[in-house]
């Protein structure tokens, strides 16, 4: 495995990762880890954004672990609300315990936020999906969805993909070209 984390982010109080790819990211950050890790808002739970009460809860659970251990906070989004609740917790963890936030951009983060934690990137190229794309049967609604789904990436991954994209589309209709000039 690639050293991601440097030995100042993995002793530090927390630290950001910008990751497209949630389950990858936590998968190396358990590897760089000695401790215990738990993730929140726990995983049960299914959604997708952090809350007021998870806040709460991760506080409440942070006071109470007397071991080493590392809280990976995942959320798509973080309202101001929960990071404000968060800053205190995050400028002055309890003893042997340290945060990891998860995001998609760090731009989702208050700048108080981001300058209390280091930073790192984790990403995934993630265009495999467009090899099963039947481009010829691209409509209006594939379009939207595409849209969409882009408005969760930052500005640089949703123009690599929506460019991949353009390409895989542009290919298909060139191969198709000499068909239909032969169909004329």
């Amino acid at each position: 495995m690639a050293r991601v984390f440097s030995n100042d982010t993995l002793t530090s109080n927390g630290f950001i990762v910008v990751s497209n790819d949630f389950n990858y990211a936590i998968g190396i950050i358990k590897e760089s880890f000695s401790g215990d890790v738990t993730i929140f808002p726990k995983p049960f739970k299914e959604q997708k954004d952090m809350l007021v009460d998870d806040v709460e809860e991760l506080i409440e659970s942070a006071y109470l672990t007397g071991d080493e251990l590392l809280f990976i906070i995942k959320s798509d989004s973080y309202s101001a609300i929960v990071q404000n609740k968060l800053l205190k917790l995050l400028e002055e963890p309890p003893k042997g315990v340290k945060f990891s936030l998860l995001v998609a951009s760090k731009a989702a983060l208050l700048p108080t936020v981001r300058s209390r934690l280091s930073e790192c990137e984790i990403k995934t190229k993630k265009h495999s999906e467009l090899e099963i794309i039947d481009f010829s049967k691209i409509d209006a609604n594939f379009m939207f969805e595409t849209l969409k789904k882009c408005e969760s990436m930052s500005k640089d991954e949703a123009k690599e993909y929506l460019y991949a994209l353009l390409q895989g589309y542009v290919n298909v209709s060139k191969k198709n070209e000499p068909y239909k000039n032969s169909q004329k």
